[in-house]
């Protein structure tokens, strides 16, 4: 899918989006609602991209009228001003009436779509806000006002204003590696939606996909906290302090968090073209093929934990198929826009 390519935002699947966005919101949201989700993003690529475009909707339907109209009025000075900005919903109703919601939030969806198209670049800092972004098997590094830099792996899109006292990003998706330079009196932030990270000087990477988040730190100290915390600078049990190593896993929506030690060199191995892994089950790493290859990868039920270590160049797909097939016991069929892996008999 390209950057104009909206084929993908139905009606039908932008609805089916808005109503897992109101299920994992919600306060009685289980392990098996969050299982039920990956099952349902990973069956369909355009089911991703529906719910970060419903995700972005609802925020700005938290923030406000005044955002969506200061949004639709940057993106497109030629849109209709006689549409009606003032369906938005309100935040309050909405979690107080979640089936409505889904019925609202598509209709929304589709009105933004109508009125902006995929000029919406996602979070928006103010004027000065720019964005980078890279496409399917793409890498770009970018270089900051202060000499920081964020290296983009494949489809990945971030946003940066340096305003203030503060040096303020986003990553929209994807996976990047911030290089930050040292600066105490100028903290950098990276928002990810519902928690955000910040630091004064470090070297960190963050893969934030399908709703997780990823937060692994090569250098120095990172704290990771939900955005209100971090905004208002305060002291929270929530706050978790991570050291080189450290990576933290964590479910957008969800306030629970998982600290291991790994080794950071083979988590950002993707640098160098290439994925590291020791003892992985193999749904994830075909998790990580999706992302690379575009093409929506399914492990039957019965392969799913086969453990893979090893390292695969993501110079050519075909070459990386094969090397999983003659590695372990599975079997690849390549169906028209999928691939399924399953258990050799």
């Amino acid at each position: 899918m390209t950057k104009t390519d909206t084929s993908f935002l139905t009606d039908e699947r932008l609805e089916a989006a808005a109503g897992w966005h109101a299920r994992l919101s919600g306060d009685s949201v289980t392990e098996a609602d969050w299982h039920a989700f990956t099952d349902w993003l990973e069956a369909d690529d355009a089911n991703s991209l529906a719910y970060e475009h419903v995700e972005r909707l609802a925020l700005m339907v938290e923030s406000g009228a005044d955002t969506v109209a200061a949004n639709v009025t940057d993106t497109d000075d030629d849109a209709d001003n006689d549409a009606d900005t003032g369906t938005v919903i309100n935040a309050g109703w909405r979690w107080s009436r979640p089936k409505a919601w889904i019925g609202a939030a598509a209709a929304l969806a589709a009105m933004l779509l109508l009125i902006i198209g995929t000029s919406f670049t996602g979070p928006f800092f103010g004027p000065d806000t720019q964005y980078y972004q890279t496409g399917l098997g793409e890498t770009r590094l970018v270089t900051l006002e202060d000499g920081s830099t964020v290296q983009l792996n494949t489809n990945t899109k971030i946003s940066v204003a340096f305003t203030g006292d503060v040096r303020q990003t986003a990553l929209a998706y994807g996976e990047a590696l911030f290089s930050v330079t040292k600066n105490p009196d100028r903290p950098f932030r990276v928002d990810l939606g519902s928690k955000s990270v910040q630091v004064v000087g470090t070297q960190f990477n963050i893969l934030r996909y399908d709703s997780q988040l990823v937060v692994t730190v090569a250098e120095g100290l990172v704290d990771v906290a939900p955005t209100h915390v971090i905004e208002e600078e305060a002291l929270s049990a929530e706050r978790e302090r991570l050291g080189v190593g450290d990576q933290l896993t964590a479910y957008e929506k969800s306030s629970e968090t998982h600290v291991q030690t790994v080794d950071a060199r083979q988590v950002t191995a993707w640098l160098h073209g290439y994925l590291e892994y020791e003892d992985a089950a193999l749904y994830l790493v075909a998790r990580d093929l999706s992302r690379y290859l575009g093409e929506p990868i399914a492990v039957t039920s019965g392969a799913r934990e086969i453990s893979f270590s090893g390292i695969l160049n993501m110079g050519d797909r075909e070459t990386v198929l094969t090397t999983l097939e003659k590695l372990l016991p599975v079997t690849i069929k390549q169906t028209d826009g999928a691939i399924l892996i399953g258990r050799r008999e």
